[in-house]
């Protein structure tokens, strides 16, 4: 445990939070100081900052970095207190990671299942249990899991692609919380997670950190104010519910060339408002 941090930090950060982001961000937008057409993706990003003290464990990168012609990088996620999860099952928790969108590289879940006990369960529409990406279900074949199906805001079938809820997949599986949840499903993160926040709006969200890769790949974020608002207003929804970035990166691929905008932003969030495994020990503060 990284004491020094001391067990009172989060309740403190809330309050430096909401009077130095929060409310600075609403001003920015009251008074008008947004631009909409001059904005670019740097100070866009911008307004949603991660600050690295509400992981009041070590911050790594978990995962490597893939670059190739179609990729362009990759890989890695960042993550709160993974020597924590190293500990589980001395501590008698069983660990549980939810991952959605494994693409050809499992380099992530590869690691946990490398440096941890947890059970990995693996999502992809576009990846079969025969390609060459999933070499890792025989070298743990007790604790990781792949289903070829989707994370949908409800759930249904669209041709050959199913699709289920979170609530709906925990709900088969018998998990009644997840440790570790990674989405990376090319901009469907936003209809699909405002289900997750009505889904369990009254039992609170069930996971204990999100690693997330968020999409602005339609540049009319930046060009009408409205749907910039939107943005917003889905960000803060996540804030709302307990979730604080202690992460965030542009992703490689977004960029093709030093001048393009940075299309995709790499996101890591803690959820506050549970007494979660990585947070057991430590005060909760009053979330917005």
């Amino acid at each position: 445990e990284e004491e020094h941090y001391g067990n009172n930090l989060l309740p403190k950060l809330e309050e430096y939070y909401k009077e130095h982001v929060v409310k600075k961000r609403a001003q920015h937008f009251a008074k008008g100081l947004v631009e909409p057409f001059a904005i670019t993706n740097a100070n866009f990003w911008a307004f949603f900052p991660a600050i690295i003290s509400w992981c009041p464990h070590p911050i790594e990168r978990v995962g490597g970095i893939k670059w190739n012609w179609k990729w362009r990088g990759e890989g890695g996620k960042w993550m709160c207190g993974l020597n924590v999860l190293e500990q589980a099952t001395t501590l008698q928790h069983s660990c549980v990671v939810y991952s959605y969108g494994i693409g050809d590289d499992t380099s992530f879940e590869s690691a946990l299942l490398a440096r941890t006990d947890c059970s990995v369960y693996m999502f992809d529409l576009n990846t079969d249990s025969h390609s060459s990406s999933l070499q890792i279900l025989g070298n743990y074949p007790s604790r990781v899991t792949f289903t070829k199906v989707g994370l949908g805001p409800e759930n249904f079938k669209a041709d050959e692609f199913t699709y289920r809820t979170l609530r709906t997949e925990m709900k088969r599986n018998q998990h009644k919380f997840i440790d570790v949840l990674k989405i990376d499903i090319e901009g469907a993160e936003f209809g699909t997670f405002q289900n997750i926040l009505e889904d369990f709006s009254h039992d609170g969200l069930p996971f204990g950190q999100l690693q997330m890769e968020l999409h602005a790949t339609s540049l009319h974020y930046l060009q009408d104010l409205n749907l910039w608002n939107k943005f917003r207003g889905w960000f803060e929804a996540l804030e709302k519910a307990g979730l604080r970035a202690f992460m965030s990166e542009p992703n490689p691929m977004s960029r093709t060339s030093p001048g393009d905008n940075v299309k995709c932003y790499e996101y890591s969030f803690i959820n506050v408002r549970s007494q979660h495994f990585i947070l057991r020990n430590y005060t909760l503060p009053r979330t917005l």
